[in-house]
């Protein structure tokens, strides 16, 4: 049975880093988890390099699931994953997994700290801008908890009922004249 096309999980791309604007060739993982580590969205920086949402999701599903089949044998004593462990085949989705996780902690840490440098110095607009930054990426975490409590009394009365008032618009109408035939 023949194979189908290779996976672009293997391909090789021009990334420029972003502090020397030098362009250099790496494996389009890493230059992916460059992106996210600089706090970029993750499909965001996937699609920089032409990979679709859907087969970043496919790519991180199967570094899970490889993950997830690897720590069933983890030994008790030494929880590091051992990556020999995992088909070869499902590695390098394995090994992305893991690197995009750590790339997307690390960009949220820089603005954590980034908030906390601002504070300390005084100078909030930095801060207040990771700290919208934060608080779009991680709501549950970081967005403000605006609980508005109503304690008053909501009176309204109803003076008449709707099909009533419609029928007597309706007689009124008619009785004018103005009010179309029926037909």
């Amino acid at each position: 049975m023949p194979a189908g096309r290779p996976s672009k999980i293997h391909l090789r791309v021009q990334a420029i880093d972003p502090d020397t604007k030098v362009a250099k060739e790496l494996p389009i993982t890493e230059a992916i988890c460059n992106m996210v580590a600089l706090g970029v969205w993750p499909g965001n920086a996937a699609g920089s390099y032409g990979i679709t949402p859907q087969t970043l999701w496919n790519w991180r599903q199967r570094g899970a699931d490889a993950l997830a089949a690897a720590a069933e044998h983890l030994d008790g004593d030494d929880p590091a994953i051992d990556y020999t462990a995992i088909p070869e085949t499902e590695r390098p989705y394995a090994e992305f997994f893991d690197a995009l996780s750590r790339a997307e902690r690390k960009g949220l840490a820089w603005h954590e700290l980034n908030v906390r440098k601002a504070a300390a110095s005084g100078r909030e607009q930095g801060g207040r801008l990771s700290l919208e930054f934060l608080s779009r990426r991680l709501r549950s975490e970081y967005s403000r908890q605006v609980n508005v409590e109503h304690g008053g009394k909501v009176d309204f009365k109803i003076e008449q009922e709707t099909d009533e008032r419609i029928d007597e618009l309706v007689a009124k109408l008619e009785s004018s004249g103005e009010a179309p035939a029926a037909g």
